[in-house]
């Protein structure tokens, strides 16, 4: 079922290497997939230095073919057409034609096996999830942003091949930017779908088209798209045909707590991502990260640390929310378990009790020990989450936090100390004042995440393979804040067709609503609390903005329930001021 076909001298060691993989199942819409073989061929025919290149072709590609012709053909250039999911796959051919998805955390294992590679070019819809992944190996990844139509990926290939061959040395970036360009110039309004990621998750600028937003083509013009809703081709017999592997679980992946998994579909790249990833790069480098609960700290905070071992860091996450509670009662044994927590996963067992000396005290001990057993070699990237816990543990926040101040400033002075990058992800700053010479907190690179945007918002809705009509997008900003895990939370129901917004708006401030388990945990917390409670329910029965005491406000921020402007605070969201004002009035 696999053909290959050379189209110049691949006896020619010298020559660039393009492996062109076609894959179009038979229970997927039909691609004009030999159309862009033509086209390519055509482009790289005029070319310039079209001597300078092989192209190999492997059609119907199952995921075993595509790691032989890797090994085969040994590329620098890497090509896929074919179709891709919304929630992050490849779709080759699997066991009778039909489709086999491959998630993107499969494609970046495959990918870093092969340095030789220096661009992969993923023609497909939604594979802006696996050239992410990808691009933790290869210099030059371009994938797509929404679903591309068949025309517009035509045109894309073309151009993108007929430039590469132009110039002596390999410009990717010109490749790519005339490659958009030739979308648009076909009057397709396609041209930003596009973007490549540079090595390390930068990405260059996307062409703005005058055309106006990308959309894909309808009528005769198929998208390379996977689509949720799953519907059996007309010529292949209903039961000889399994359904694509996307299931309620997958799409719930979306609305678990916590951190976004790095492969997952349903993350929305931060605008800040990539300034905090250039921060992290820097020797002596000290990265703040804050977030109220749930608006994306830990996400990026992975993200950060993903990047830093692209670049060949060593990287260490301690979670001081999952630190059993006898290590804060005592600041030396605090400081053996934190050097001891931060060797282990880097297979250093240096007992610390044979390290240990009383004359230099914990901070002596522990600084003495990271510089002569964990900086040595390459960078150390250490992410510390959940600091805040910190702040109820006086006798162990003071000293530690001006230890860590003490190795930033000392980076600026000892090459060793340039080895050390730390990572502070927390949601709210001590309030207790402080030596601001012994702070970490006013130093460094500060990044702070808030609600989304009704763009962010959109960007995640489509994931979900959902429009809404600007009504419905206004009421669900209203509902939710644009609270990041408020928006998680919704999406999954209504994708799936179990409830409508509407449905889920009448009751999302009561117990039976989507939101039940969130808001009660707050409720919860707020009990335990008098005086924060007090002043939230101050909050939420005034129907204008109102002015609480500064420390209150500091701690409702970090929960993530009320906003500040100016001085004063209101609700985040309309679903928490409807649900906490009935249920503290009680």
């Amino acid at each position: 079922m696999n053909k290959a076909r050379g189209m110049m001298a691949p006896e020619n060691l010298g020559k660039r290497k393009i492996l062109f993989f076609a894959a179009n199942p038979r229970d997927t819409e039909y691609l004009n997939l030999p159309a862009e073989v033509e086209e390519i061929r055509d482009g790289l025919g005029r070319a310039k230095y079209r001597d300078s290149f092989t192209f190999e072709e492997r059609w119907a590609t199952p995921p075993r073919e595509m790691q032989n012709a890797l090994l085969e053909v040994d590329p620098q250039i890497v090509h896929f057409s074919g179709h891709g999911s919304s929630v992050g796959e490849l779709i080759l051919e699997g066991e009778g034609g039909l489709q086999q998805p491959v998630p993107s955390k499969e494609l970046y294992g495959l990918f870093g096996l092969f340095p030789s590679i220096k661009c992969v070019v993923l023609n497909a819809c939604f594979s802006k999830v696996q050239a992410e992944a990808i691009a933790a190996h290869v210099p030059y990844t371009v994938g797509m942003n929404a679903p591309i139509g068949d025309r517009a990926a035509i045109e894309f290939a073309a151009g993108f091949y007929r430039a590469l061959g132009t110039k002596e040395k390999l410009d990717f970036e010109f490749a790519f930017h005339f490659a958009c360009r030739a979308i648009s110039f076909q009057g397709i309004p396609e041209g930003q779908t596009p973007v490549c990621i540079l090595k390390g998750g930068r990405r260059l600028p996307t062409y703005q088209s005058t055309s106006g937003a990308a959309a894909s083509q309808k009528g005769s013009n198929s998208t390379r798209e996977i689509s949720l809703v799953y519907k059996p081709t007309k010529d292949v017999p209903h039961e000889a045909v399994s359904p694509p592997s996307v299931s309620a679980e997958i799409l719930r992946l979306g609305s678990q707590d916590g951190a976004v998994d790095l492969d997952s579909p349903f993350y929305v790249r931060s605008p800040l991502e990539e300034r905090a990833c250039e921060a992290v790069n820097r020797p002596g480098a000290l990265l703040r990260i804050k977030s109220s609960h749930g608006m994306g700290k830990s996400s990026l905070a992975i993200r950060v640390l993903d990047y830093a071992k692209a670049q060949g860091h060593r990287t260490v996450t301690i979670d001081f929310k999952a630190t059993n509670e006898k290590f804060f009662q005592d600041l030396d044994q605090f400081a053996k378990w934190f050097c001891a927590s931060v060797g282990k996963p880097l297979g250093i067992r240096k007992r610390t009790e044979d390290y240990w000396d009383d004359m230099f005290g914990p901070n002596g001990n522990c600084e003495d020990y990271f510089q002569d057993y964990l900086l040595t070699g390459e960078p150390l990237t250490l992410a510390l989450e959940n600091f805040d816990r910190l702040f109820d543990y006086p006798q162990i926040e003071t000293d530690f936090c001006a230890l860590l101040r003490g190795w930033h400033e000392k980076a600026k002075r000892d090459d060793r100390w340039d080895l050390l990058r730390l990572v502070i992800v927390y949601s709210q700053e001590s309030y207790e004042p402080k030596d601001i010479n012994q702070s970490p907190f006013n130093v460094g690179f500060p990044i702070e995440l808030g609600p989304w945007t009704q763009a962010e918002v959109e960007a995640l809705s489509a994931q979900y393979r959902l429009t809404f009509d600007q009504q419905d997008l206004s009421n669900l900003m209203d509902l939710t804040g644009g609270h990041p895990h408020l928006v998680h939370l919704i999406l999954p129901s209504i994708a799936l067709g179990e409830s409508s917004l509407s449905e889920i708006m009448a009751i999302a401030a009561t117990e039976a609503g989507i939101y039940s388990s969130h808001l009660r945990e707050r409720l919860i917390y707020l009990e335990k609390h008098p005086e924060l409670k007090e002043a939230m329910q101050s909050v939420v029965e005034a129907d204008e903005l109102v002015r609480i005491k500064s420390q209150d406000a500091h701690r409702l921020v970090s929960m993530g329930l009320i906003k500040r402007v100016s001085n004063d605070v209101e609700p985040l969201c309309r679903v928490y001021q409807e649900y906490f004002r009935e249920q503290l009035a009680v």
